[in-house]
């Protein structure tokens, strides 16, 4: 050694991170982090969008749902391919990237198919489907996206070996991190995840064929059924929910019904809406008159990809007071 050199002179340099050559998935806080960042980014133009035409969007909500899924799919797809360096912008800030098994990006195609499987079921799902629609595409929208949906937060909590979800797995994708390069390093697929979902799934279609098929006929979840079919067959409303609760003040228990509706378009007069709707629901549930309120509360506002917006207003009277505006009502 050189009398001059010192000792960590003579030390091999470590090669920069970037110049490693195996890759291991990014862990599960790190992705997390991303998507959150990544749904604030891309609501900030849907948000523009819904405010400025605020009541296109708050009457047809199915566009809202169309419009958001077109907006998000692009930005997901293209800037997690190859043209993107396979990084959104959530994905830059905290040093992740999607890539195949080789360590490279992928192509734009297998990047749209990804983003298909991960966007569908979480903006979807819940899409108003039109009346008129084909029956496949309800029972598309009403049972098999929320069903991908399950599958997808299963794989992406519990597959612990490749860090891997459906959509993932779909087209041979890894999130990573960044700053290495080289093949992937991951453990094998459990393969008795499959066995675990097809247990749940097959579970979960069993309860709900009890629920709908025999206790759905009695008891409170029968009377909470009636009451909103009731409602969605009068073809006032786009969508309804049903709930049924008590408090307690004082030493006294006040017990409450509240039918919540998303109206088609929007109510030009809440109180003649609301009377309306309390004339449905006592028309199918005599019983309903044994609450002490009926609330009836209007939903406003829209959905477009991550950004959704609402506001609610309610109307809460006894049932003799809602009779006696039913009866006031058919006489005008």
């Amino acid at each position: 050694m050189p009398p001059d050199a010192t000792a960590s002179d003579s030390l091999p340099e470590r090669p920069p991170v970037s110049e490693f050559s195996t890759r291991v998935a990014a862990s599960f806080w790190r992705r997390i982090l991303a998507f959150l960042l990544d749904i604030v980014i891309t609501a900030v133009p849907c948000a523009l969008v819904g405010f400025t035409f605020y009541g296109f969007f708050g009457e047809s909500k199915l566009a809202g749902d169309l419009l958001g899924f077109f907006i998000t799919l692009p930005y997901f797809a293209i800037l997690g391919s190859s043209l993107g360096g396979g990084q959104t912008l959530g994905q830059r800030i905290v040093h992740i990237r999607v890539v195949d098994g080789e360590g490279r990006c992928l192509a734009l195609g297998r990047s749209i198919l990804r983003c298909l499987i991960l966007l569908a079921p979480f903006q979807l799902s819940e899409a108003e489907i039109p009346i008129s629609a084909p029956a496949a595409l309800k029972m598309l929208v009403s049972w098999l996206l929320p069903v991908l949906g399950a599958v997808i937060v299963y794989l992406y909590l519990f597959n612990f070996r490749t860090r891997q979800s459906l959509y993932d797995l779909a087209v041979g994708a890894y999130v990573v991190d960044a700053n290495t390069k080289g093949h992937i390093e991951t453990g094998r697929f459990w393969k008795w995840h499959w066995a675990i979902l097809g247990a749940g799934l097959f579970a979960g279609a069993v309860l709900t064929s009890v629920i709908y098929g025999g206790l759905g006929n009695g008891g409170a979840f029968g009377e909470l059924t009636r009451v909103q079919r009731a409602v969605l067959d009068s073809g006032k409303v786009q969508a309804t929910l049903i709930q049924i609760g008590a408090n307690r003040t004082n030493g006294q228990t006040t017990t409450r019904m509240v039918v919540t509706v998303n109206w088609n378009g929007q109510p030009r007069n809440y109180d003649l809406a609301s009377t309306e709707i309390a004339a449905i629901v006592l028309r199918a549930d005599p019983e309903a008159s044994k609450f002490d309120y009926i609330g009836v509360g209007f939903t406003e506002g829209f959905k477009i990809g991550f950004m959704n917006f609402s506001k609610n207003r309610i109307v809460n009277r006894r049932p003799a007071d809602w009779a006696t505006k039913i009866q006031r009502l058919r006489f005008d």
